[in-house]
């Protein structure tokens, strides 16, 4: 259950520093100036992070309260109308966002007015907590092609290598190497960005764990993999309609739209829990909601006339009211043992609603995971660490040398 609440809640709050020390070595190879081609490069850089940037600005919670606590369906139900929650592309780029305060730091930092062949560069800022640390070195290469590449090693921290350019259609492209011995026992990271199309993100531990996560930005796909703390896959065909999880003794699917999630099936070794965006339902008169959020009191809950079909011993309810700030939702979970489960649990028609997805039954769900199992089989083989590790190494090697 607590990942079925943590999955509701991050789909409704989208989550919304850094310094060097350096030698920095260029060789120009093309006609354009070296200083111009890296703002360039850059430019492109802060505006695919753009909404990492400005999402951070407004931390303020406006909450719609009734002096009475009932809340109406036509209270939610404009604002959720409204909603657009398509916000997999932007939880995407988050590790695209790290890099950037990274390579946007340097490059502050350079002073274009030294002479070509000598330039070195020292200051002494962490590049994470802007406290002042040892010099360390910077190495910049240019390319006649659109590409720059460049090496720094952090003290006390990771060798870092980015190649930054634009690919023939001139979209952003960008690979990341990091391998380091730190804290986290990570032993290598690699990451690629490519604008519009595609990325993928890579780590190997010390203990021969890994996680990969690759994203199709074109056809909505997207696949993590990962054996580091527990073995998991979480696999969207489409991150607007669809997302299967799976892990060693459970497995879950979430249904998704253009607002969220609306329903959730979860099966594990304990029994199935299953979630409900009551607001893809018709039937209910009104919710009574002393506190929004998670926490409820005596006679909260969802009511059908005199029935309130949320038991607090049993149920969790998340009831969001923030029309201001175009969020709402009314999340019910329920749990069950596997006997229990009808169709007309699964369509709400046991508690007097109709949910708006008619095509959910307990048949189309097992099919629904059968085929999902059978494509992240092929997508294990496929997006296997050798491979994504390999097609880097070819990456690293043409430019480093």
């Amino acid at each position: 259950m607590k990942k079925t609440i943590l999955c509701v809640l991050s789909l409704l709050f989208v989550f919304i520093t850094i310094g060097c020390a350096k030698t920095t070595q260029f060789e120009v190879g093309s006609n354009e100036n070296i200083q111009d081609k890296i703002h360039r490069v850059m430019s492109a850089f802060e505006e695919s992070v753009e909404y990492f940037i400005s999402g951070q600005a407004d931390d303020e919670i406006h909450v719609l309260e009734s002096e009475d606590n009932i809340y109406q369906p036509e209270d939610y139900m404009s604002t959720y109308n409204s909603m657009d929650m398509q916000d997999q592309v932007m939880s995407a780029n988050y590790r695209l966002y790290e890099h950037y305060q990274y390579v946007s730091r340097i490059v502050e930092m350079l002073d274009f007015s030294l002479p070509r062949n000598l330039t070195t560069f020292t200051c002494y800022l962490n590049l994470q907590t802007s406290e002042p640390t040892e010099p360390f070195e910077v190495y910049i290469k240019d390319f006649e092609i659109d590409y720059i590449l460049m090496e720094f090693i952090v003290p006390y921290s990771f060798p870092y290598t980015i190649v930054i350019g634009f690919d023939e259609e001139e979209k952003l492209d960008i690979y990341v190497r990091i391998q380091s011995e730190n804290s986290s026992n990570l032993s290598l990271s690699v990451f690629h960005f490519n604008e519009d199309k595609e990325s993928t993100d890579y780590h190997r531990y010390l203990d021969g764990t890994e996680s990969i996560t690759k994203t199709n930005y074109q056809t909505k796909e997207k696949y993590s993999y990962s054996t580091h703390d527990f073995n998991s896959v979480v696999y969207y065909p489409d991150w607007n309609q669809l997302e299967y999880q799976f892990y060693e003794d459970s497995w879950e699917l979430d249904f998704i739209s253009e607002r969220g999630q609306y329903f959730s099936y979860q099966v594990t070794e304990v029994g199935v829990t299953i979630g409900w965006q009551i607001l893809e339902s018709t039937g209910w008169d009104y919710v009574q909601a002393s506190n929004m959020g998670l926490e409820q009191n005596a006679g909260d809950g969802i009511y059908v006339g005199e029935l309130n079909i949320y038991h607090p011993e049993t149920d969790t309810l998340i009831n969001v009211l923030r029309p201001e700030d175009g969020i709402v939702s009314v999340y019910l979970i329920k749990n069950f043992n596997p006997s229990e489960v009808t169709d007309s649990i699964i369509d709400l028609s046991t508690y007097g609603l109709t949910l708006s997805n008619t095509e959910l039954t307990l048949s189309y769900i097992e099919q629904t995971k059968a085929e999902q199992q059978a494509i992240v089989e092929e997508l294990e083989v496929r997006y296997s660490g050798e491979n994504i590790v390999s097609a880097f190494n070819y990456i690293f090697e043409k430019y480093l040398d």
